[in-house]
């Protein structure tokens, strides 16, 4: 029951009582009371009639009150304690609100703390030599997708078992060369989302401005044989390295076979 509803029926009980008072009250003791001082009063008998009428409307005046001032008293007392008793009510409501809150918060820190332990850097498969150049939305190998990366280890294991190579100070690449470019149109008609750099290298026999051209030339011719097969040739960026990149130790004089190669690198994806 709410507070208002209480105050309500405290005040019908109010009503209820005085009423009871009212009507149950023993008049015939107060007028028996009243009679021994008529006796002792003058023999005028509209004075006495008139004291003995003012004696009993001051009694049950006074009665009345003292009933009133109880009646309102327990219900100043009821009311206090019930204002007390809703306050602390909604103390302890918001007590338990901020509890609640707190707990709440505590959970979303646990969330956030889980989301960040489980969100940890994946390694590369695959890296590439700094000196590869990129520009404009080229991306390093490192920097792409884990499958794109699987699919340039695919690449790398091709020509390693089939190197693109060439004659020295030649662009003329070799009859066993064509085994690898044909696997790499392969691989571009299968996956035509890829962008990939034809990278020309030489080994260190000759000036290194020659080199850097050779190197050039023998990317460009591959880039045309890529295109005469059918690729996009948006797909496709040619960049000689000349001799800034080895695969392996050249010799004395600078002679290297295996450096005299074309790489695949992808991109974009």
């Amino acid at each position: 029951m709410n507070l208002r509803s209480q105050i309500i029926l405290l005040l019908l009980l109010l009503i209820a009582l005085i009423s009871w008072c009212v009507y149950t009250y023993d008049y015939d003791l107060s007028l028996n009371k009243n009679s021994a001082t008529i006796e002792t009063i003058d023999t005028k008998p509209e004075e006495n009639i008139q004291n003995i009428e003012e004696n009993i409307s001051e009694d049950i005046h006074s009665s009345k009150n003292d009933i009133i001032n109880s009646t309102l008293a327990n219900i100043e007392a009821n009311t206090t304690t019930n204002i007390i008793d809703n306050e602390q009510s909604l103390t302890d409501n918001e007590n338990i609100n901020t509890e609640e809150n707190l707990d709440i918060n505590n959970i979303s820190d646990e969330i956030q703390i889980n989301e960040i332990s489980t969100n940890e850097i994946i390694e590369p498969l695959i890296t590439i030599n700094e000196k590869y150049i990129r520009e404009n939305n080229e991306q390093r190998i490192e920097n792409l997708s884990q499958e794109t990366q699987k699919l340039q280890i695919k690449i790398l294991d091709i020509l390693k078992k089939n190197p693109i190579i060439f004659k020295s100070q030649s662009n003329v690449t070799t009859k066993s060369s064509n085994i690898s470019i044909n696997k790499i149109v392969d691989i571009l008609n299968e996956y035509k989302n890829i962008k990939v750099e034809v990278a020309g290298h030489t080994d260190a026999s000759g000036p290194e401005a020659l080199n850097e051209q050779i190197s050039l030339k023998r990317a460009v011719n591959i880039q045309n044989t890529l295109i005469r097969s059918g690729i996009n040739e948006n797909r496709i960026i040619s960049r000689g390295y000349g001799e800034s990149i080895p695969l392996v130790k050249n010799s004395r004089d600078g002679y290297s076979r295996k450096n005299r190669r074309v790489e695949f690198n992808i991109i974009q994806e």
